[in-house]
């Protein structure tokens, strides 16, 4: 979803050109999903809650009840927005 996602990569090694991806967000309404990896094989994943750029709410979510409120919130969005419906539809297919 261009425009709404970010990507964090760093070297996988000092001075290597490998780059592995460290963190991600993503956007959705007035969510903020991120998603890191410390380089260990752990992962953090969490979502805020922000109204007009003040963040009101940050939780840390299990694996599995992230990926379940991102598919709720990315489906919702899928409903109202063409361009997150495709990008959606692309994922799943």
């Amino acid at each position: 979803m261009p425009g709404r996602c970010e990507v964090d990569r760093r070297a996988k090694k000092l001075l290597s050109r490998e780059k592995i991806v460290r963190k991600l967000s993503l956007s959705i309404g007035d969510w903020r999903y991120t998603l890191e990896a410390d380089g260990a094989g752990n992962v953090t994943t969490g979502r805020a809650k922000a109204v007009r750029g003040i963040v009101l709410k940050t939780e840390q979510l299990p694996l599995a009840a992230w990926i379940g409120r991102l598919a709720r919130d990315l489906s919702s969005e899928a409903a109202t927005s063409e361009q997150a419906r495709i990008a959606l539809e692309r994922l799943l297919t």
